[in-house]
C-alpha cells in the first residue's frame, strides 16, 4: 500500500482540511521556532495519511 492510499480517497473539502493541518511551511517554521527537529523521512507523510484515514472513517453514513 502506498503512503497516500487514504489521502487519495478524500473529497476536495476533506483534502483542504488535511492540507491545512499539515501546512508544511507553517509546520516547519513552528518546529524551528520551538527549536524542535522533525524527522527527515516519510513519517510526516504517513501522519498526513493517518489523518486522512481518520477523516474517512469518521464520515457519517448517508441516510437512504
Amino acid at each position: 500500500m502506498k503512503i497516500h492510499h487514504h489521502y487519495d480517497q478524500l473529497t476536495d473539502k476533506e483534502r483542504e482540511f488535511v492540507d491545512t493541518v499539515f501546512d508544511g511551511k507553517h509546520m516547519y517554521e513552528l518546529a524551528d521556532r520551538l527549536e524542535l527537529r522533525l524527522a527527515n523521512d516519510d513519517r510526516i507523510e504517513r501522519a498526513v495519511d493517518g489523518l486522512a484515514r481518520a477523516v474517512i472513517e469518521s464520515r457519517k453514513e448517508k441516510i437512504a
